[in-house]
């Protein structure tokens, strides 16, 4: 090629992000969905109910075929209307309520639920499920648990106060702690505890009502 041949210089085309319109943005991915704990209807069904006992009495006994049982009055917590109204329903502090239902139970049916709520609270590890840890405490610790001794031990009124002490005590454990300021929700829904002891405790108080 000689000099006085026109030389041509190429250059590259190059593009701002201006004019080119089919510049494709950053695509950010949507956060990763977090799992949300819910309760199994089937297990909140008897915590349902047992949170809704208000108390528990035992006032009287009923012999069977020389059998003892002790009749349970159970009390539920109604909603309270607030609808404003002038009846002013005269109530007698001395006049006992009704309870809502019965139940009749044997000394044996005590001891009985004592055991398995026992078993059931001991499936995890110590420290391992606050909910089980404080039914353990509590069965452990509580005197007034249906044993040979108590029923040795003591007479039918002294009995059924105890009883009667213990199964209201153990309501307040199964749905939670008797102390607002402690928390022992469970870790985990799975725990065999937390399915078992609520099962058990409304069976004890449902089942086999008792009918004058």
């Amino acid at each position: 090629m000689s000099s006085h041949d026109p030389v041509f210089e190429v250059k590259e085309a190059t593009s701002s992000p201006s004019d080119d319109h089919s510049v494709e943005h950053p695509v950010r991915s949507a956060p990763a969905l977090q799992p949300k704990r819910m309760w199994p209807k089937c297990y909140s069904q008897p915590l349902t109910f047992l949170k809704n006992v208000d108390h528990i009495e035992i006032r009287d006994i009923k012999t069977v075929q020389g059998i003892v049982f002790y009749i349970l009055d159970v009390f539920i917590r109604h909603p309270v209307s607030r609808i404003p109204t002038n009846n002013k329903p005269q109530l007698h502090r001395n006049q006992p309520c009704k309870p809502d239902f019965r139940v009749l139970r044997r000394f044996r049916e005590f001891d009985t639920l004592r055991e398995r709520v026992t078993a059931s609270s001991q499936q995890q590890l110590l420290a391992t499920c606050p909910y089980c840890d404080s039914i353990r405490v509590f069965m452990f610790a509580c005197y007034r648990r249906p044993r040979a001794f108590v029923k040795l031990c003591t007479g039918p009124e002294e009995r059924k106060h105890l009883l009667a002490q213990f199964i209201n005590r153990l309501i307040e454990y199964t749905v939670g702690h008797p102390k607002p300021n402690v928390n022992t929700c469970p870790q985990g829904v799975r725990c065999p505890g937390f399915q078992a002891i609520p099962a058990l405790v409304e069976q004890f108080v449902r089942q086999r009502c008792y009918a004058e």
